[in-house]
């Protein structure tokens, strides 16, 4: 199964506690999976980046797609602060230049920034 990962920063860490937050910046990362097992279990990998399911009561409003807490797996969706991401390692010639882009954005972003993580 094709994984993707889409990151959603928050314009504040105050959004957290709201019901429904609606999502301007959408960072589309390149299928990189020796990324996302840093983040996920994939094939036995020990995730390394500490994520939290988004509160109950919050819903992510996004363009195309409505109202949601789950994800294209049906689990409910996660954050991790940009102090977390910014922990990513990209390996030694990375081919893939987008995520080296996003891995700088999540660097230059307020350490307490919520990032939503989308996977489709």
């Amino acid at each position: 199964m094709s994984q993707n990962l889409t990151l959603m920063p928050l314009r504040h860490r105050s959004e957290l506690v709201s019901t429904d937050v609606f999502i301007r910046d959408r960072l589309e990362t390149e299928q990189d999976y020796e990324l996302y097992a840093q983040i996920i279990e994939i094939d036995g990998s020990k995730p390394s980046i500490k994520t939290s399911d988004i509160p109950p009561q919050m819903r992510i409003n996004v363009v195309r797609l409505e109202s949601v807490r789950h994800d294209a797996y049906g689990k409910v969706l996660t954050f991790a602060y940009a102090e977390e991401l910014s922990k990513l390692k990209m390996l030694d010639g990375n081919i893939f230049p987008r995520n080296v882009a996003i891995k700088a954005y999540i660097d230059a972003l307020p350490k307490d920034t919520p990032i939503i993580l989308y996977w489709h």
